[in-house]
Parts: structure tokens; C-alpha cells; sequence
């Protein structure tokens, strides 16, 4: 998660909908039932975040603002005290999927509830003044007319939370769509957002039937496969696709190295002194395999020694040792001849050994 703006809108986003779903879920319970609640909800789903005191919160949730197009701005300074490790566990809190289909159910059931009291205080405002229908005891108004103004209040209350949600759940997918964009999302990540956006998606097109309104998009477009498959991404360096076997690919590369300098030690002294014949059946092996080196050379260092991922010193060094392995095909045939054929296997080996090593740093280095 290297661009951090993108991320924190996430976040937002996300605790908006945490705030959201507290305030829904509590609105009809007695006070004390509430912080209670709200304390419990907020220590389970904001574990590991800086501190906000209850008060603070219960601030937060009475506040006028709450629904308002932009959030909060005490959570908004909440939010960039935020560590890239804070960010990270709030994004990756795969339980609080499951409050946001309940946020949605919720609001929407607040939306038909209010519009069934508003219709039966129309129809029949003496009856739903007397029996304060929709309102608790201890907030009936003093006057019927009071009672009419406050249930459209809350219709018309209710009906802008309800849009305020999916206006929200739209901002949360076009964030993540950005934070995709620029690849700063893995793979962990990614697949842990798209479930919360289903969640906010399983009631999404019946919040606008209840709204009266015409959905002009859907939530979650299927028809954009490059957004919504979300595999894994391709790592930085081959080795990254594997890194619980780097240690045993390390290991076993230097026992690779020192179990082959064994024959070639016993090759060594048992090879006749003095050089050889290029009538020999072993010059002419000699020659097989130095061909086949050559083509080793040539085909690890041709598609990969351009790579952008490739450092100056990893190019540098590339280039070093597939040079010292051409010298060692060259005077290995030379030495041969001239010198010692076991001083020849030698450099064949070393050669050999030096195209091992630039194979292992084009693993690590694109």
C-alpha cells in the first residue's frame, strides 16, 4: 500500500459506514443501552486504532453532520493520525462486512416504517397525535401540529440517510477503483474490499425501489473484468512469487556448487599431464557442451539484460560474469590443446558455475 492518500479515502469511507451502521442499529435503544452498545461495537471493529473516547464518539453520532456529503472533520484528523499499519488493519477487518448489509436492511426498513407512520398520521392525525405513532413517550410533542411537522422531519430524515448510504457506498467504489489504478492494492487486500462492496451491493438496487428513484448505475459493474478480477498480482521479481523457498533455492544452489567440484576434483587427478588431441572423443565433448553454454549465455541474458527492473549494478554484474563465462569457453578449448585438459575442465566448470550465479540474479532482479 505505497500511495497512502489513496488508501486513507478508503478508510474513510469505511469508517463512515462503522459510524453509520452504530448510529442505525442503536437509534431506538434507551440511553445507557446505547453507549453500551456503541462502546462494544466500536472497541471490537476499531481494535488497534488510536483512541476515541466514548463521549467523543456519541458526540459523533448526535452530530447534525453525520450524513452530510463530506465527513466529519474530527474524523477526518482522526484518520491522517493513521499508520500505514492502522490503515492496513482497517481495511483488512473482513467482519465488518457482515454490518454492512445490515446498515442497508436497516435503513431501508427505517424508510418503510417512517413512510407507514407518515401515511397513518396524514390519514388520521388525531389517532397518531394521541398515540404518538412513531415517536417515543417521552418525545410527543405538545401539539398535534407539532406531532405532523416532526413525522415528516423524520420521513424526510430518514429518507436522506438512506441516500446518504449508497451515495457513500459509490465513493467507496470509485476509491477502490482509483487505489486499483494505480496499484495500490494487493491482491490480500483487494479480494477483502470487493466483500465489503457486496455486502453494501446485496441491498443496493432495492434502496433506490424504496427511494422512488431510478438507479442510473449499478454498484458493482461485472462488465469490467480488469476491475473486478481480482487474482493475485504479478510480484515485483520472480523470486517474490516463491519467497517461503528462497532459503532452500539458496541452500541448495552452493550444495549444487560443491557436490560438482567433487567429480571434477577426482576428474582432475586422474587426468593424464599434458594437453590433448583434437582427435579426441573428449575435446569433441568439450566443444558440445561449450556450445550449449554459449546458447545459455545467450538466452538468459538476451530478453531479460534491458529490463527495467533491472539496477545498474545488476546489469553490471550480468554482463561480468557471462563475460568471464565466454573467456572460460574460449580457453578451456585453448587449454586444452596447448596447456592441461585438466586445467581445462576446470575453466569449463568455473564457466558453468558463473552462468549459475547470473541465472540466480535475473531471478531476484526481474
Amino acid at each position: 500500500m505505497a500511495n497512502q492518500p489513496n488508501i486513507r479515502r478508503i478508510v474513510l469511507c469505511l469508517l463512515r459506514f462503522d459510524l453509520w451502521a452504530a448510529d442505525t442499529i442503536t437509534d431506538e435503544l434507551s440511553a445507557l443501552h446505547r453507549l453500551e452498545n456503541i462502546d462494544y461495537h466500536f472497541q471490537r471493529m476499531w481494535r488497534g486504532l488510536p483512541t476515541v473516547e466514548l463521549q467523543v464518539l456519541d458526540e459523533w453520532l448526535r452530530s447534525p453532520e453525520l450524513y452530510h456529503n463530506q465527513p466529519l472533520f474530527a474524523l477526518r484528523q482522526h484518520v491522517e493520525g493513521f499508520s500505514e499499519r492502522q490503515l492496513n488493519s482497517v481495511v483488512m477487518n473482513s467482519s465488518a462486512r457482515t454490518l454492512y448489509t445490515r446498515l442497508l436492511f436497516k435503513r431501508i426498513s427505517k424508510l418503510v416504517e417512517q413512510k407507514a407512520i407518515n401515511g397513518f398520521a396524514t390519514r388520521h392525525p388525531d389517532r397518531a397525535f394521541e398515540e404518538s405513532q412513531g415517536l417515543l413517550i417521552e418525545q410527543r410533542p405538545a401539539t398535534r401540529g407539532e406531532y405532523l411537522v416532526t413525522v415528516a422531519h423524520r420521513l424526510h430524515d430518514t429518507h436522506l440517510r438512506l441516500k446518504a448510504v449508497i451515495r457513500e457506498a459509490r465513493v467507496f467504489r470509485d476509491c477502490i477503483m482509483i487505489a486499483t489504478e494505480a496499484r495500490d492494492l494487493e491482491f490480500p487486500a483487494m479480494q477483502v474490499l470487493k466483500e465489503k462492496l457486496e455486502a453494501l451491493n446485496e441491498y443496493y438496487e432495492d434502496s433506490y425501489r424504496e427511494l422512488g428513484e431510478e438507479m442510473a448505475e449499478r454498484l458493482m459493474n461485472t462488465q469490467i473484468p480488469e476491475f473486478w478480477d481480482v487474482g493475485p498480482q504479478v510480484p515485483p521479481h520472480a523470486v517474490d512469487a516463491y519467497p517461503a523457498h528462497l532459503p532452500s533455492l539458496n541452500f541448495m544452489l552452493f550444495n549444487f556448487f560443491f557436490l560438482a567440484s567433487i567429480p571434477a576434483y577426482f576428474c582432475f587427478c586422474s587426468t593424464p599431464v599434458g594437453p590433448g588431441s583434437h582427435v579426441d572423443a573428449n575435446f569433441y565433448q568439450l566443444l558440445s557442451s561449450n556450445v550449449l553454454q554459449v546458447s545459455s549465455i545467450v538466452t538468459l541474458l538476451w530478453p531479460t539484460i534491458f529490463h527495467a527492473k533491472l539496477s545498474r549494478s545488476a546489469w553490471f554484474w550480468s554482463w561480468m560474469l557471462a563475460g568471464v563465462s565466454l573467456i572460460c569457453v574460449v580457453l578451456s578449448v585453448i587449454m586444452y590443446l596447448v596447456v592441461s585438459i585438466g586445467w581445462s575442465s576446470i575453466l569449463s566448470l568455473f564457466g558453468e558455475a558463473s552462468i549459475c550465479v547470473v541465472s540466480l540474479m535475473l531471478i531476484f532482479r526481474v
